[in-house]
C-alpha cells in the first residue's frame, strides 16, 4: 500500500486488507484521513454505523477506480476479454 502513496494525502481509501491498526495510526498521525473498509471481528456481524461507513467510501471508490484503470492501459480500445466472458 505505502509504493502507491505519494505523501500528499488528504484520504486514503482501501481494502479490507489493506487495514490495520499501525497503518491507520500513522496515517491519522500525518493528518490523513483513514477510509479504508471496516472489518468486522471474526464470527460477528459488522455493526450498522461500519455498515454506513463502508457503503460510502465504497461509493466514492467506484467512481475513482474504473477511470484509474482506464487510464492503465491507455492503448486498449475495447474491454478487457475477461471483463465480458469472451470464449477463447
Amino acid at each position: 500500500m505505502e509504493a502507491g502513496l505519494h505523501g500528499e494525502e488528504e484520504r486514503i481509501y482501501g481494502d479490507k486488507a489493506y487495514g490495520s491498526a499501525e497503518r491507520q495510526a500513522e496515517a491519522e498521525a500525518r493528518g490523513v484521513e483513514w477510509c479504508v473498509s471496516r472489518k468486522a471481528v471474526r464470527g460477528q456481524e459488522l455493526d450498522e454505523t461500519n455498515q454506513g461507513f463502508n457503503q460510502e467510501s465504497h461509493r466514492i471508490r467506484a467512481r475513482v477506480e474504473p477511470p484509474k484503470a482506464k487510464a492503465h492501459r491507455p492503448f486498449e480500445s475495447r474491454p478487457h476479454p475477461r471483463s465480458r466472458g469472451a470464449s477463447f
